[in-house]
């Protein structure tokens, strides 16, 4: 057994949902990125500024998003496949053509999954609201 065909084959063991897959066809969609999970919060108070008219008041919020990473720092994450890996990864490569041999091929395997967390939108943020009604 060559090199590539050792290196293809620890890929598809390595890969959860190939390894369920071997010798089938992929099922559409069947490789997909993990779900992202968000839950935000809204908190806002209202003070009346005149009481006998109801016609002014002023409003304080608070919007806390991605409030289940202040929980945990594994929650909340937000998923993405960077155009950057798929257009200038290639999986397999000719290490050598030779007139009397077929040539040889190199199986680059993959060092990352082809998907990344967002680590700016996967933290919890906040924002703090000032509303004049009148």
């Amino acid at each position: 057994m060559n090199v590539f065909i050792k290196k293809r084959d620890a890929s598809i063991t390595n890969d959860k949902y190939l390894s369920n897959r071997r010798g089938q066809y992929a099922e559409r969609n069947g490789a997909r990125t993990p779900w992202n999970n968000q839950m935000d919060i809204k908190i806002v108070h209202t003070l009346m500024i005149n009481k006998k008219s109801n016609t002014q008041s002023v409003s304080l919020s608070l919007d806390v998003f991605n409030i289940s990473n202040l929980i945990s720092k594994t929650w909340g994450r937000q998923y993405y496949v960077p155009n950057v890996l798929n257009s200038s990864y290639q999986l397999l490569t000719f290490a050598r053509a030779n007139t009397n041999k077929a040539p040889e091929l190199n199986f680059n395997n993959p060092t990352t999954t082809a998907w990344q967390y967002d680590p700016i939108l996967s933290r919890m943020q906040g924002q703090l609201s000032v509303r004049y009604n009148f």
